[in-house]
């Protein structure tokens, strides 16, 4: 990258906002946090399996290790700021991937993104940007782990950007899933219960995150409160079992104790019981297909 005065501006925006939002400018290592998360892991001009966020490490001159020993005050910020960070980081990546003829790796996006540091004077709290010898990019080389109660997946949506979810527990019928609505730019969600789809959770299997393709972005088992209690998967009344009353419209039983609840006729029809669509357990890859498609029952076109 040599003087793009485009992405200078959309940096120095970056650290202007979070001035304005947070009373001053940030540190370096909250900084880098924000890019982190505005990676755009899903492009076609990054290459390799990379995490969101990416976490970015800083040397200084003298070969000094940054260190920033404060608390961080991205978890404070509007997704304006990460949305720029993610316009931003897709340029770069889509720049230095037309200039070498092929997809850059997490390794050479840090280096792009050292190179526009050295090209601003945007004022940070804790260093100064011409200060920053190299940038290293922390991509696990270990085997991807299964997700964990509280993790957030992102999982990229085919018009670009991703849909969210939330694994609620690991069960006998599989990763039981609560759903973000809407497709987001950026990988976050702030905790507002009108977010969430509360139901149906979604089971499904770990195919898409052993392959790298749904990605962590997170976790925080406080958003598990925005979603119902446990788990549960639902009985048509077609279902022939034998001695147990499934009521009117069907019935819902909790994935791992086994009891059962019955319902009324909007939460059959919301679940998709009525119309036939629902399904105690997904596949991955046909659930984010479906997602794309706006066909997951309870869920509407786009996640919203």
């Amino acid at each position: 990258m040599s003087g793009d005065t485009s992405a200078v501006a959309q940096l120095t925006g970056i650290v202007q906002d979070f001035a304005d939002e947070a009373g001053g400018p940030p540190t370096l290592g909250e900084l880098l946090e924000i890019l982190g998360w505005g990676v755009p892991a899903g492009s076609a001009a990054l290459t390799g399996q990379v995490p969101v966020p990416l976490a970015f490490k800083a040397k200084l001159k003298g070969n000094k290790r940054y260190e920033s020993g404060r608390p961080s005050r991205t978890a404070e910020l509007n997704d304006s700021v990460f949305v720029a960070a993610s316009d931003l980081l897709t340029e770069l990546a889509e720049t230095a991937a037309a200039r070498a003829g092929a997809p850059v790796t997490a390794a050479g996006l840090a280096a792009e993104i050292t190179t526009l540091l050295k090209q601003t004077d945007v004022r940070l709290d804790d260093a100064e940007t011409a200060a920053v010898a190299s940038l290293t990019a922390d991509v696990p080389k270990r085997k991807l782990p299964k997700p964990q109660r509280g993790d957030l997946l992102a999982i990229p949506a085919q018009a670009g950007g991703w849909h969210l979810a939330l694994v609620l527990e690991r069960n006998r019928i599989g990763t039981a899933l609560g759903l973000v609505r809407g497709v987001r730019t950026v990988p976050r969600v702030t905790g507002d219960r009108t977010e969430v789809v509360r139901r149906p959770v979604f089971h499904t299997d770990d195919e898409q995150v052993s392959a790298g393709i749904w990605k962590t972005a997170g976790h925080d088992e406080r958003l598990l409160e925005l979603f119902p209690g446990a788990p549960e998967i639902y009985h048509s009344t077609e279902f022939d079992w034998p001695g147990v009353d499934l009521g009117e419209f069907g019935a819902a039983e909790s994935a791992d104790a086994g009891e059962l609840r019955l319902i009324g006729k909007d939460e059959a029809e919301d679940v998709g019981l009525l119309d036939g669509t629902y399904r105690q357990s997904w596949m991955s890859e046909h659930l984010q297909e479906l997602l794309d498609e706006g066909k997951l029952p309870g869920v509407g076109p786009s996640g919203r």
